[in-house]
C-alpha cells in the first residue's frame, strides 16, 4: 500500500508510540525539520488542512506543532532574504490563515524595542498596533500578543507594556513613583508629568500617585523621630 494511503488510515489512538507534542522549536531534534521540510516538498502547492495531518502522522508529532515549524521556515527564509516578513507569502506557503501563521511563528531575529520615550513616540506605530488587536482580538477574546508582537516585529514584552500604556494603564514602581516626585518638586505640572511616563495617562491618576507618596512619607516620618502621629 503506497505510504500516503497507510498515512490517511492511521489512527494515532490505537498507536503504542506516544506522539509528541513539541510545542517550542527549540525542542525538536536536529535530524526532526528536515525530514518535515522533504516530506511537505511532496506535496504539490499550498498544503490542505487533510495534508497537514498526513504530515503529522508521517512526523508522529502533533498537528500544531508541524505547522508551527514549517512556519517558522517560511518566516526565516523572508527575513533572512528580505530584512521584513509579508504574511501574505507566509501564509500562502503554509496554507493557513495570516493569523494563524503570526500566532504560530516563534523566529524573532531582528526585532525591535519599544520602550516609552515621549520625544520619539509615534502614534502611527501605536494606532497600528491597535487597529491590529482590535481586527483580530475583539472582546472577549483574548489578546494573543506573540501574533501582535510578530506583526509589529517588536519584542512581545515591550508590546504587551505598551498596550497597557495606551489603555491609561500604569504599574507604579518605585522608580516611577521617584520620577513623579523629582518632577513635581522641579515644578512640573501633573498633566505634563503624565506625558513624561504614558501617552495615556491622566493628570488625576498621577496626582494620586504623588498624594500616596506624601501621605506615607508623612505617615512613616513620627516613627522615625521615635514618637506617635495623632489623627
Amino acid at each position: 500500500m503506497p505510504l500516503m494511503e497507510c498515512l490517511d488510515l492511521f489512527d494515532v489512538s490505537l498507536s503504542s508510540v506516544p506522539v509528541r507534542s513539541l510545542p517550542k522549536f527549540m525542542d525538536w531534534l536536529p535530524d526532526d525539520f528536515p525530514l518535515l521540510k522533504g516530506f511537505v516538498q511532496q506535496f504539490p502547492g499550498t498544503l490542505t488542512a487533510d495534508e497537514w495531518r498526513l504530515v503529522s502522522a508521517f512526523m508522529n508529532i502533533k498537528l500544531a506543532g508541524c505547522v508551527m515549524a514549517y512556519s517558522i521556515h517560511a518566516v526565516k527564509k523572508q527575513y533572512t532574504q528580505n530584512q521584513s516578513v509579508d504574511w501574505a507569502r507566509v501564509s500562502e506557503s503554509v496554507g493557513l490563515s495570516e493569523r494563524e501563521c503570526l500566532e504560530a511563528n516563534q523566529f524573532g531575529d531582528g526585532k525591535a524595542w519599544w520602550i516609552y520615550d515621549p520625544n520619539t513616540f509615534s502614534w502611527d506605530m501605536a494606532n497600528r498596533m491597535t487597529a491590529f488587536i482590535q481586527t483580530n482580538y475583539p472582546r472577549p477574546l483574548p489578546v494573543n500578543y506573540t501574533a501582535v508582537s510578530n506583526y509589529m516585529w517588536i519584542e512581545r514584552d515591550d508590546c504587551i507594556k505598551m498596550a497597557g500604556l495606551l489603555r491609561g494603564e500604569m504599574t507604579w514602581t518605585k522608580d516611577a513613583v521617584a520620577k513623579v516626585v523629582e518632577l513635581r518638586n522641579q515644578g512640573m505640572m501633573y498633566k505634563d508629568i503624565a506625558r513624561q511616563l504614558s501617552p495615556n495617562l491622566t493628570a488625576e491618576k498621577v496626582s494620586y500617585a504623588y498624594l500616596a507618596h506624601i501621605f506615607m512619607q508623612l505617615h512613616t516620618l513620627p516613627t522615625k523621630l521615635g514618637c506617635k502621629l495623632r489623627m
